[in-house]
């Protein structure tokens, strides 16, 4: 019998690191940093200071909005003829839906450890709609306390 070499599977899960301080495998952040292209960016247009948790809460909401969209999960009017990186976001875009479902291992955006859309990620990721609908209950835990 041939041994075989053990598998890291934390690898293949999902986790979320902040690009400043850890080594990541895929850039999640926006483009024009420097890191990256900025495919798996945020481009919720929400205003507001980064700092402030509401404005967070609110732009991760949006973004998952966003998300559940472009994965053909649910349609929503409010991403309808918007633009990322020149391509307007459509209702099951396949080619996102692959990329997405290929991410692993360390996903780095410069917001995290606070409130970031990268843990949208994550959640499909590791638990697919299960994972959002927790993520969705911890945002709404965050709401109360804010």
């Amino acid at each position: 019998m041939i041994a075989m070499p053990a598998i890291d599977m934390a690898k293949f899960r999902a986790r979320a690191v902040n690009v400043h301080i850890h080594a990541y495998d895929v850039y999640c952040g926006r483009a024009g940093n420097g890191y990256g292209d900025g495919y798996f960016g945020n481009y919720s247009a929400i205003p507001g200071d980064a700092g402030d948790i509401r404005v967070r809460i609110a732009r991760v909401k949006d973004f998952l909005v966003c998300f559940r969209h472009r994965m053909g999960l649910i349609h929503s009017e409010r991403w309808k003829g918007v633009k990322i990186l020149g391509q307007p976001i459509e209702f099951g875009e396949i080619e996102y839906r692959r990329r997405v479902n290929t991410l692993h291992g360390a996903l780095g955006c410069h917001c995290v450890p606070a409130l970031c859309h990268v843990e949208v990620y994550v959640a499909w990721i590791n638990d697919g709609p299960a994972g959002l609908a927790r993520l969705e209950a911890r945002i709404a835990r965050l709401e109360v306390q804010v």
